[in-house]
């Protein structure tokens, strides 16, 4: 296997894959290297949100990984020992009717192993394999290169990215040091075979000021899986951990019955919550992507957020489109977000681990913004809002403030559904984009604008008002239920356009086709 590559990637969960699967759509050639010597098992990180998967829809792999999800079901709460029967039934998830400004809206279950055994099916299309057993020892940034070695070889990359997880490696000898805390409960968590439990349920006994056993079954291959956490005061979860026979007579212990027989385990370990940040993710040509979430089903699904933020910039300064100090925007894009969700991780923990019983059995649901679907960059310097510009004094919620009914500059793009081109095909904003360029979107009666920009960078969509007729221009559409105005909140007879960014973000809300180049200014070199 060749050592040299554009980038080398250290870690193989699901944001080093998904950065992986970017850059090789990218043209960016790619070596992958994991320390572990197997593929990952177990459904640790399962909670995948509908922004992601609206960024795996950008990505063109939505439907191999629909195929694979199931529901997220809700809970049923029982005391431990067990009693009568459940004590409570809390949807941590509930389930949402669709709605046309969300390509999707609902959160499932998609299990760690299956998540990056996709993915690394994904990039060996493009000749990529993941280099299992063969750890990054240590690596030296130069002002062109970086130069790593490896399982005792050296090679020379022009980037390096870590996606090695709360250990990272490439943090430590970066020298970026956590700012926080690491929370005292732990969870020991893992799979194990189960019988006499029906197919995607989710129980919990107990509360963990006293013991505490969260089990979701689900099917592998034929197999009747359970996906155990399990914890509180007077649980040893060391020890639980330690064994087959010990991890069995404590999840006994704590439901008080037999009713459920266990098998095979799967996977086991011990997982402590911290909550700790670091002030930069990344130094010259050197990055990191992933390990800063702790709970809430946040961790897996903000890691490829960062890595789709920081792929598409990381492309164009490779080219040569871009200049250097674009990549200065990723950390200033996403610290704010990991920090925000941080906080509210925090707060979900905390009534997690309550002490109070009385307020334990309502503390597993979850608010609408865990959905990630509200996370912005309003406040970002590469943003470009002529519409209605943030004001210096404005801090904009970077996790929360795209769920405010307006739309900005920095927002998730929103979808929109039934757009009908001059073949009477029809087509929803999400068609339009993809990973490797920006997408205009022209709400201008009448446009004879053609963008100057290279197609692979830049493309374009003009977008009519209900009841037009077109004029067989093949990237116009008529928006016939008026989506599209509406979520991009555009009046008829209006100038607007709208430019989209790699990643799904609205780069720029503009009033005029002749400011387009205000915001590619920031973006490209000349």
């Amino acid at each position: 296997m060749t050592s040299n590559a554009d980038v080398l990637i250290v870690g193989a969960g699901p944001a080093g894959l998904a950065l992986a699967l970017l850059l090789l759509k990218n043209g960016i050639s790619v070596r992958i290297i994991e320390k572990g010597n197997s593929l990952s098992v177990g459904q640790r990180g399962a909670t995948i949100h509908p922004r992601t998967l609206e960024l795996y829809k950008i990505l063109g792999i939505l439907p191999e990984v629909e195929k694979r999800m199931v529901h997220t079901p809700d809970l049923k709460i029982f005391t431990s020992p067990e009693g009568d029967g459940p004590i409570k039934e809390v949807g941590i998830l509930p389930f949402m009717e669709e709605q046309p400004q969300y390509h999707r809206i609902n959160s499932y279950q998609f299990g760690q192993d299956t998540h990056q055994g996709l993915l690394r099916d994904e990039i060996a299309k493009y000749g990529c394999l993941v280099e299992f057993n063969t750890p990054l020892e240590s690596f030296e940034a130069h002002s062109n290169s970086v130069t790593a070695c490896i399982s005792g070889e050296t090679a020379t990359f022009n980037w390096l990215v870590g996606a090695d997880g709360a250990r990272s490696t490439v943090r430590k000898q970066l020298g970026l040091p956590f700012h926080g805390q690491s929370h005292a409960p732990s969870l020991a968590c893992g799979d194990i075979e189960v019988k006499g439990m029906a197919n995607d349920l989710w129980y919990i006994w107990g509360d963990t000021s006293h013991k505490m056993l969260s089990l979701r079954s689900f099917q592998v291959d034929g197999r009747q899986l359970g996906f155990f956490m399990m914890g509180g005061a007077k649980v040893d979860t060391v020890r639980a951990a330690e064994s087959r026979d010990n991890l069995v007579e404590t999840l006994y212990d704590i439901i008080g019955q037999r009713s459920i027989e266990f098998g095979d385990l799967i996977a086991c370990g011990v997982w402590k919550a911290n909550v700790r940040m670091i002030d930069k993710f990344g130094e010259g040509r050197v990055f990191l992507v992933g390990g800063k979430c702790p709970t809430g089903g946040q961790g897996m699904n903000a890691a490829v957020q960062d890595s789709f933020n920081l792929a598409w910039k990381l492309a164009l300064v490779h080219k040569g489109a871009s200049p250097p100090n674009l990549l200065q925007s990723y950390s200033t894009e996403r610290v704010p977000v990991i920090a925000a969700i941080l906080d509210m991780s925090t707060e979900i923990m905390r009534r997690n681990f309550a002490q109070d019983k009385k307020v334990e059995s309502s503390n597993w649901s979850r608010g609408f913004e865990v959905r990630q679907l509200g996370v912005n960059y309003r406040n970002s310097t590469i943003v470009v809002d002529q519409v209605t510009p943030t004001s210096k004094d404005e801090n904009a919620d970077p996790f929360r403030a795209g769920l405010d009914g307006r739309t900005r500059g920095g927002d998730r793009a929103p979808e929109a559904p039934n757009l009908i081109d001059p073949e009477g095909r029809v087509w929803s904003v999400y068609d339009f984009l993809d990973v490797t360029t920006h997408t205009i979107l022209f709400f201008t009666p009448g446009s004879t604008f053609v963008t100057g920009y290279p197609p692979h960078f830049v493309k374009h969509w003009l977008i009519y008002p209900q009841g037009s007729s077109l004029d067989g221009d093949e990237r116009a559409v008529v928006d016939r239920d008026g989506y599209a105005y509406k979520h991009y909140q555009v009046q008829q007879g209006e100038t607007r356009i709208v430019i989209i960014r790699p990643d799904g973000y609205i780069g720029a809300l503009l009033e005029t086709e002749e400011d387009i180049p205000f915001y590619f200014r920031y973006i490209f070199s000349s």
